[in-house]
């Protein structure tokens, strides 16, 4: 009876585990795992929008989903739906160092979504994936990233720095 009861307990755990891996995004007590983000991508009917508040959570996510749909669709030869990855002020996700001043969790999360970032990048037209960026530092963005991205659509850069690496194209 007491392994029983110390079985039961232990798949209790295992299971509340399994819910928290699973479900990234919990919300007003709704949850949704990378599975179905990932049909919901795939449903011509929707557009899926996701926003999350923590930086550090949400380069973590980004490179997460990135991957899982980079890897589907290059096993199974996905091109469609044409899926975009939208970085709204890119040098928090793309920055060409993480400053001395970061914690070893920011330090980890912004290697991951440079990761997926370059990824998408290089390789990500040829399975449909695409990369935008925004932001009006550019100077500070990491320059391999950029080079591989080839379409640019410039507004108004405040700082000279900003325009200067436009100018050259680095």
């Amino acid at each position: 009876a007491d392994l029983v009861n110390a079985l039961r307990s232990l798949l209790k755990v295992l299971d509340e585990l399994r819910r928290r891996i699973a479900s990234p995004i919990r919300s007003n007590g709704h949850t949704i795992d990378l599975s179905g983000i990932y049909g919901a991508l795939h449903d011509d009917k929707r557009t899926l929008i996701i926003l999350l508040g923590s930086e550090n959570t949400l380069r973590t996510f980004a490179e997460a989903l990135g991957s899982m749909i980079y890897d589907i669709r290059r096993r199974e030869g996905v091109v469609d739906p044409a899926t975009t990855f939208v970085f709204d002020e890119a040098d928090v996700f793309i920055p060409q160092n993480a400053g001395s001043a970061a914690s070893e969790e920011e330090k980890e999360s912004i290697g991951l979504s440079k990761k997926i970032a370059t990824t998408l990048a290089r390789r990500g037209r040829k399975y449909g994936l695409g990369l935008g960026i925004a932001t009006q530092r550019i100077a500070y963005l990491d320059t391999s990233i950029l080079a591989q991205i080839g379409t640019y659509f410039v507004g108004r850069l405040p700082r000279m720095t900003d325009r200067q690496r436009i100018k050259i194209g680095r």
